[in-house]
């Protein structure tokens, strides 16, 4: 039977449209074996990336955008989308950290965390990127997903500070993120929040996280991950961040379970979080320390400070002004409110401190900042002023006189 040849024009659009549905459906030729389990290169639903073999069989992907640069107008507003990319991007070095100073304050110059981030600092507000590792091959079954918050009080580190390499050897697929930090990430004002659709701001590191946590569940699979064991982690500030996903409504099934290492939410302390006109109040004093004052232009002006400005004007030791707050739709409630109300994502939890916690902060505050070690004397009176009327029971549990010296007995004091 013979077959009547196509009309051209007929002819024409059926290759047009078969190149399309190749393009769309076919890896690019720099892809190679992309499918493969222990291929280098690997489809996010934004585009292909290329990583690095590391030790043991398995891979590291650095780099990779999970939310659109917040810079210009998407300046303390929630994370916007990536934009997608052509061909396959290089996955191999990290990305900068977000904006912070450098930690420098050791006699040598050196940084007092030993995080990369702690030496350079940033000025590079592009910096919503995460990275991950992966395990080596393995029996075919998605792997367990760590997802890891970094520490710095919401004003110092980045993701990329942690080697995820001998978790990721172990079964894990590890996952670190950058999100926005100090006033970029956590100032709140009413000139924003009358630009947002709840009438709050604030809080948008805390937005990225959770954007990264949704990056994950779209694409961690790609990399051997299981989206349905995937555990939210941090340590210090990343631990209390991670203690506000739990009582988030915005996180709801973006985790499954949490890791809480040196840091909680609803205890007290520098990142426990402020109300909203608490936290409005401090952000209009911030704002006019850097030439905003005037509330009918403050948003504006805000946004046209320069980066730099920025960072200087957060310093050193006023972390604290940029602990999270309550009235974003991220955290509606303060958290001791929400497990009083049972109103939480209830995950199985692992809270602890990593061993001699405190004696870091001792060694800072104490001997490089304080001016010398403690002494018994100085030991008792710093108890009695931290602690008031129940410093005698504090003495009475740790006394100078059990510990080598009165330091470490402050700091068994401050790590319990």
């Amino acid at each position: 039977m013979r077959v009547p040849r196509l009309r051209p024009t007929l002819a024409r659009a059926t290759a047009a449209f078969a190149a399309l549905f190749l393009s769309l459906t076919l890896p690019p030729p720099s892809a190679g074996a992309a499918s493969g389990p222990d291929s280098l290169v690997v489809r996010t639903d934004r585009g292909w990336v290329r990583g690095a073999a590391v030790r043991d069989g398995g891979r590291v992907f650095q780099g990779i955008p999970f939310a659109a640069p917040p810079t210009g107008e998407l300046r303390w507003r929630p994370p916007r989308p990536a934009a997608r990319w052509s061909g396959v991007r290089n996955a191999t070095a990290p990305a900068h950290p977000c904006p912070q100073l450098p930690l420098t304050l050791l006699p040598d110059g050196g940084p007092v965390l030993p995080g990369e981030s702690n030496r350079t600092g940033s000025t590079v507000e592009d910096c919503l990127y995460l990275n991950v590792w992966t395990p080596p091959r393995g029996s075919g079954r998605p792997a367990p997903v760590l997802v890891w918050l970094h520490g710095g009080a919401n004003a110092y580190g980045a993701g990329s500070d942690y080697d995820g390499a001998a978790l990721a050897a172990r079964g894990v697929v590890v996952v670190t993120v950058n999100y926005r930090l100090g006033a970029l990430g956590f100032m709140a004002h009413p000139a924003l929040s009358a630009e947002s659709a709840d009438h709050a701001s604030g809080d948008y590191g805390l937005m990225d996280q959770q954007a990264a946590l949704r990056w994950a569940r779209r694409n961690v699979g790609a990399f051997g991950g299981d989206r349905n064991r995937v555990t939210l982690g941090g340590q210090s500030a990343g631990s209390a961040d991670t203690c506000l996903h739990i009582a988030s409504p915005t996180a709801k099934g973006l985790f499954h379970r949490a890791i809480q290492q040196s840091g909680a939410c609803a205890g007290g302390g520098g990142l426990t979080p402020l109300t909203l006109d608490a936290a409005e109040r401090k952000g209009s004093d911030f704002a006019a320390s850097v030439g905003c004052a005037d509330p009918t232009t403050a948003a504006g002006c805000l946004r046209a400070v320069p980066t730099t400005d920025l960072i200087r004007a957060t310093g050193p030791g006023t972390a604290s002004l940029w602990a999270p707050n309550t009235g974003p739709r991220v955290l509606p409630r303060p958290p001791h409110t929400a497990w009083a109300e049972e109103r939480v994502n209830a995950v199985p939890t692992l809270s602890g401190n990593t061993h001699d916690e405190y004696r870091y902060f001792t060694a800072l505050y104490m001997d490089l900042l304080g001016g010398g070690p403690l002494t018994p004397d100085s030991y008792v009176a710093l108890i009695r002023l931290q602690y008031g009327d129940r410093a005698a029971a504090v003495l009475d549990t740790y006394p100078a006189s059990a510990y080598p010296s009165p330091n470490l007995a402050y700091s068994a004091v401050g790590t319990d």
